[in-house]
């Protein structure tokens, strides 16, 4: 196969597959993750990107700022999954023979487990008695169904039967 660049490659992954088989806000995710990936992986072939490479941008990105606070263990780790993608991609498509950062390779951090935590009655009813305009029908139905926000931005009436009382997400 002829050389590619990963920038390259990364674009034509993003309209022929991202694009094509992703919802919007994972096309944006991947974008977002490109973002942090291209600079450091500018100018290189896939076949030069290889273990040793990826734990430099590792140990890069934990250094690295944002919003003041260190980047964490998953936003890297969201980077890497795609980075492992794009090359996995490389390989089906033929632009390379074997993407040497599959598997166990290239180990992710270890992310901390967070607590969840849920609204009292009273910090709900309080959130809801303080929104205004269309954030108020959004919360109400965020509260009562669960839904995460791409769902509900992504209903049309047809999933919904106000007379059953049903939403079909």
């Amino acid at each position: 196969a002829e050389p590619v660049l990963f920038e390259t490659f990364a674009d034509e992954f993003i309209k022929k597959h991202s694009e094509i088989n992703k919802r919007p806000a994972s096309v944006r995710s991947d974008k977002n993750s490109l973002a942090h990936l291209k600079p450091y992986l500018k100018n290189r072939y896939l076949t030069s990107i290889g273990p040793e490479l990826v734990e430099g941008y590792k140990a890069m990105r934990k250094k690295e700022l944002y919003r003041k606070k260190p980047v964490t263990p998953a936003s890297i780790n969201r980077e890497l999954a795609l980075l492992k993608t794009i090359m996995g991609k490389a390989v089906e498509w033929k632009r390379i023979a074997v993407n040497p950062i599959a598997g166990k390779a290239v180990r992710k951090f270890k992310e901390e487990e967070q607590e969840m935590r849920f609204l009292t009655t009273d910090e709900a009813r309080r959130l809801v008695s303080a929104a205004t305009g269309v954030l108020k029908p959004f919360l109400v139905v965020a509260l009562n169904t669960g839904m995460r926000r791409n769902e509900i931005l992504s209903l049309r009436w047809e999933n919904i039967d106000i007379g059953q009382g049903e939403i079909v997400v």
